[in-house]
């Protein structure tokens, strides 16, 4: 059977002058990431990746960690949309939130993108008492927690693996 593997890039350098490298996390990431892969001897028939400079360090960081150069092929349909021309154009001239504060920095992106008439598309939330956060707690650090454990497996949309793994948990 085929396997898609998607694959987000490492962290970039938030709050630097140029964000579109990775930071020192997201080459640490994207080498755990390699490293993943070849300790379960990953083999790809195709890799594709965007045109964004992070998108290339972390295939090459991923290479680094596997022990062999995985080629992409490039392709900017997989690219972000261009943050900074888009903060640039709704500041007009004003700085743009710099430094740590990431909160200020995506509040003022998403303003911007809301005022360029980029389309915004709400998406309903089956479930939206449980963040990824809070099932990521549930499952790996409150697991004593046998009400959230029961709560968390009744969802329907949460994978079947995730599940199973709650259902074994409840019946011991």
């Amino acid at each position: 059977m085929a396997e898609l593997v998607l694959v987000r890039h490492g962290q970039a350098s938030f709050g630097a002058d140029d964000y579109d490298k990775l930071s020192e996390l997201g080459w640490r990431q994207s080498r755990w990431l390699g490293e993943y892969f070849a300790e379960r001897g990953a083999a790809f028939d195709l890799v594709v990746r965007g045109s964004l400079r992070r998108h290339a360090e972390t295939l090459a960081g991923i290479s680094e960690g596997l022990g062999r150069t995985l080629g992409g092929d490039e392709d900017s349909r997989l690219d972000e949309y261009d943050s900074h021309a888009l903060l640039h154009a709704h500041l007009q001239g004003r700085a743009p939130p710099r430094g740590g504060d990431r909160r200020e920095h995506f509040r003022v992106l998403r303003e911007a993108a809301i005022a360029s008439g980029m389309p915004v598309r709400l998406l309903e939330r089956p479930h939206p008492e449980w963040s990824v956060t809070r099932a990521n707690e549930v499952m790996h650090h409150r697991k004593a927690d046998l009400d959230a454990a029961r709560a968390l497996a009744a969802c329907e949309a949460l994978a079947e693996a995730w599940r199973a793994s709650l259902r074994k948990r409840l019946e011991r």
